[in-house]
């Protein structure tokens, strides 16, 4: 039987980042993105009710001590997977120092409960009121790819995990922490497809560059509506 790690036994390194005003990084992300789009348009608005359609969320909001976290990493899956790297999420809040929160993000799946290598989608919240998890994973299945939600009780991220976390709570849309960009979040994409990739079963030979990776991993094309739950560094600053 796989075992979890124990996060508090873990090491965790911290790193403060500058935390702009919101409508300061509004203008700095519109007229980056009018240099790649005909109509681009960024403002801090009140955020909507994100535990309903078409956003699904664990927590109503975004807003709250925002934080991105990284457990795990690469080395854990190049150039060869290791399978013990096992983390509990529900762990992560109190890792980044909040009682209570939420978090999302991207990650390997619980290889152990999916029976494979799998993508995960991480969703879930932690309140006065108990837990809720709402994640999903993504396999690869006969040569297609499939998404399938996870038991309430299954919050396990193998190799690693990047997230956005915070207290989950109603606010302004807009939240950043940069230099350097660290951002967390969710966007909808509307209409249109876009290219995605899906990790499969573990590899069987050892990944030892970017043409390794990507023959090893799948690539598809996702028609829209989809809700991207997603947290991005600009660089490493550990």
């Amino acid at each position: 039987m796989a075992t979890t790690l124990d996060m508090e036994q873990l090491t965790v390194k911290c790193q403060s980042l500058y935390q702009p005003p919101q409508i300061e990084l509004a203008v700095v992300l519109q007229s980056a993105l009018r240099k790649n789009f005909a109509d681009a348009t960024v403002r801090v608005v009140d955020c909507p009710d994100l535990t309903q359609r078409p956003f699904n969320l664990a927590a109503p909001g975004l807003c709250g001590s925002p934080r991105v976290a990284e457990v795990g990493g690469v080395p854990n899956l190049i150039p060869s997977p290791r399978r013990e790297k096992l983390y509990s999420l529900w762990q992560v809040p109190a890792a980044c120092g909040l009682q209570h929160g939420m978090l999302l993000g991207a990650g390997a799946g619980p290889w152990p409960h999916v029976g494979k290598n799998s993508e995960m989608i991480p969703n879930l919240s932690i309140t006065e009121a108990g837990r809720c998890n709402k994640s999903h994973v993504v396999s690869v299945e006969e040569g297609a790819m499939v998404q399938t939600r996870l038991p309430a009780d299954e919050a396990r991220s193998a190799l690693l995990c990047n997230m956005f976390v915070s207290k989950g709570e109603p606010g302004k849309a807009l939240t950043a922490n940069f230099p350097n960009i660290a951002m967390g979040g969710v966007f909808l994409i509307e209409a249109g497809k876009a290219k995605v990739h899906v990790m499969p079963d573990f590899c069987a030979t050892p990944i030892r560059n970017d043409d390794d990776l990507n023959k090893w991993l799948r690539f598809y094309e996702a028609s829209a509506p989809l809700v991207c739950c997603t947290s991005l560094l600009s660089t490493d600053p550990i």
